[in-house]
């Protein structure tokens, strides 16, 4: 807000101040009184502060509450990533709109099952190069040919890259499984 935007802002609200002292004159039980205009003035000042410190605290409220919205989008945005799971009460039922409370336990298992994923390929790629290793090593002592070494490495490789690291069906009746895409492996070069 720009100084003069603020000035302005002062100035109406000394006038509003000042429209609701004035006020003070003509109610039933004060109509019959002079008015004061220092009184009303002085009166008008101290309204207009605290009119200001209500403003500041509205404007706070106001921002505070569209903070809330926009973090409550995201949580809600990650919720959906894991579709029912994420609306799904402990009591089974299903809820119209994502767990907020469920979020951060989703996100953890996703992330340790990712690890785990992870861990288990680069298990199977030690084993293959291993199996690829091996292969080589016979072939060149067991007298296969580079045509024939080929074709076991590729056969090596076409079996690897068919392993499912995760189902992509859940063979468990627990509604709370994450099922991801088959992770699929790329043919080492």
């Amino acid at each position: 807000m720009s100084t003069e935007q603020k000035t302005e802002r002062k100035t109406d609200l000394m006038t509003e101040a000042l429209q609701l002292a004035a006020q003070c004159w003509c109610t039933p039980q004060t109509k019959d009184k002079v008015m004061d205009p220092t009184l009303a003035e002085a009166f008008a000042t101290k309204l207009c502060v605290e009119m200001r410190h209500t403003q500041a605290w509205q404007d706070t409220a106001s921002t505070q509450m569209h903070n809330a919205e926009f973090y409550h989008a995201i949580v809600e945005q990650v919720g959906a990533l894991f579709g029912l799971v994420a609306r799904l009460s402990d009591d089974n039922s299903v809820q119209q709109g994502t767990l907020a409370l469920k979020v951060p336990m989703l996100v953890e298992d996703a992330i340790i099952r990712r690890l785990r994923m992870e861990q288990r390929a680069n298990e199977l790629r030690a084993i293959a190069d291993y199996a690829i290793t091996q292969t080589h090593f016979g072939a060149t002592h067991g007298g296969l040919s580079e045509q024939e070494l080929r074709k076991i490495h590729d056969h090596i490789v076409e079996r690897l890259m068919k392993v499912e690291l995760i189902s992509t069906k859940s063979t468990s009746s627990d509604p709370l499984k994450f099922d991801t895409d088959k992770v699929e492996l790329k043919r080492p070069s």
